[in-house]
């Protein structure tokens, strides 16, 4: 094992001791309220955490390919710490770690690696930010290291901002739009493999339906769209010529609380998902020569 890989291994430690003692060692006041009939009750702590585990047919990173072949498999954990929260103001750390395991392989899009081969750990994500809130409006930084520990790609490095509008509220709680925007600035290395570091921009909506939502069963149905584009040598080509557009994607995303879960276990929900990718000329030439692509993904996810 790499001293780089070794560091991040160490790093994922770290933040599950965190997790791990900010859920479980609480004091001796916490001890005398386990003896009370609150546990039905859901988290009310400044920290909170969750997980989500996804399978997917293919694999893109903002209209690039990375894996269209074998079992993908996409865990990830992240944690909130609350710093600041009263009626005009959120303040929020966040640390997250993102993985995707391949059978597909090490050595591009297609090739086979045994299940049991550690070389199918593709990808290994950290993250950390800092977000506010404030009414609608929620405003975030974030370092990304985006790693590979079986060596497909080299790490990379990446400063990010964002922007989102929480408009649920403006329609009545069961209609919203979710507007955001990305701003994302590669510090070491490419995302598509190029020659300069780029500077990626992203605007998106994500259009949400209640369906049904009672005391037994919860169904939603939300259609993000997201535009994808370089601002700066994101989205070069073997000459290192740039183009600006890189990828259209709509997605219809059915979700299903699972009520019948105690929320003293968390807020669980599986969600079933369908993908239309439509690529620019340059990410059409990293994706085959491919500029449609139509494929499905599902998941479950925990928060508490």
């Amino acid at each position: 094992m790499s001293m780089k890989h070794l560091s991040l291994f160490i790093l994922l430690l770290m933040i599950l001791s965190a997790v791990s003692f900010a859920h479980e060692v609480d004091g001796p006041e916490a001890v005398k309220e386990e003896a009370l009939p609150v546990e039905t009750e859901p988290n009310t702590g400044a920290i909170s955490f969750g997980f989500a585990a996804d399978v997917t047919s293919k694999y893109f990173f903002r209209g690039i390919l990375q894996e269209n072949e074998g079992f993908i498999f996409q865990p990830a954990i992240d944690m909130y710490i609350n710093l600041i929260d009263n009626d005009d103001l959120s303040l929020n750390l966040y640390v997250g770690f993102w993985n995707s395991f391949h059978t597909g392989g090490d050595t591009g899009p297609g090739a086979e690696i045994d299940p049991n081969d550690p070389k199918m750990w593709y990808e290994a994500d950290l993250y950390l930010g800092v977000e506010v809130e404030t009414g609608i409006i929620s405003l975030g930084a974030y370092y990304y290291i985006y790693a590979s520990p079986n060596d497909s790609f080299e790490t990379i490095e990446e400063l990010a901002f964002s922007l989102s509008i929480d408009d649920s509220q403006l329609f009545g709680g069961d209609f919203s739009l979710s507007p955001h925007v990305t701003l994302a600035v590669e510090l070491d290395e490419q995302g598509d493999g190029g020659q300069e570091e780029g500077t990626y921009l992203e605007f998106g909506i994500s259009p949400s339906f209640t369906l049904v939502d009672n005391d037994s069963i919860g169904l939603n149905l939300s259609i993000p769209v997201t535009l994808g584009l370089s601002l700066d040598n994101y989205y070069e080509n073997a000459d290192g010529a740039d183009e600006a557009f890189g990828f259209v994607e709509v997605r219809t995303e059915l979700g299903m609380p699972l009520k019948f879960v105690p929320s003293k276990y968390g807020e669980w929900e599986a969600t079933a998902r369908a993908h239309f990718l439509f690529l620019g000329e340059h990410a059409d030439a990293l994706n085959n020569d491919t500029e449609v692509e139509i494929f499905a993904s599902a998941g479950l996810s925990m928060s508490y």
